[in-house]
């Protein structure tokens, strides 16, 4: 038997839109996610087709924004196939608590962004000081953190891990 495959980054759509309303970051759904949506079934019947052992679902924030319930109702149907990311807005006094509560329910990584979203303000910085007590929070628990960025985003990125080395 070979090594197993992990798809490391997708997304699930779900076809419930009453169930999970789309509220995407920044009010605008991502084109591809209106184009290709898949839902979880279609996801485990894809992986199975392709050989994928496991998937890691990342939160679509470009369709639900920072309600994970999609993704955490997914994981939770299918434990031994999905892995879940979270999206959080970290710049807000209760991100901590949405961490918590992201994880507690079953997911497993925090996903941030600053860049590659619908959101039309793309001057939020990752190094925004009201994001450290999420960072600290992280690194102390050893929270997977999945950063999305552009290349002149690195040194705001260089600077939190200098900061919290564990991250």
């Amino acid at each position: 038997m070979g090594v197993p495959v992990v798809d490391s980054h997708s997304h699930v759509i779900a076809d419930d839109p009453v169930r999970y309303p789309l509220a995407p970051m920044g009010g605008k759904q991502s084109d591809w996610s209106k184009e290709r949506p898949v839902n979880g079934v279609g996801m485990a019947r894809a992986m199975q087709e392709a050989g994928v052992a496991k998937s890691i679902l990342v939160q679509a924030s470009t369709c639900y924004g920072h309600d994970n319930s999609y993704t955490l109702d997914c994981v939770k149907a299918n434990p031994s196939q999905f892995v879940g990311v979270y999206s959080v807005d970290t710049l807000l006094p209760d991100a901590v608590a949405q961490v918590k509560r992201w994880k507690d329910a079953g997911l497993s990584g925090t996903r941030v962004f600053i860049a590659g979203h619908t959101a039309a303000d793309h001057s939020v910085r990752l190094d925004d000081p009201r994001s450290f007590p999420v960072w600290e929070y992280i690194s102390e628990q050893k929270i997977p953190m999945c950063v999305q960025l552009r290349a002149d985003g690195l040194p705001q990125l260089e600077t939190l891990l200098k900061q919290f080395p564990k991250a």
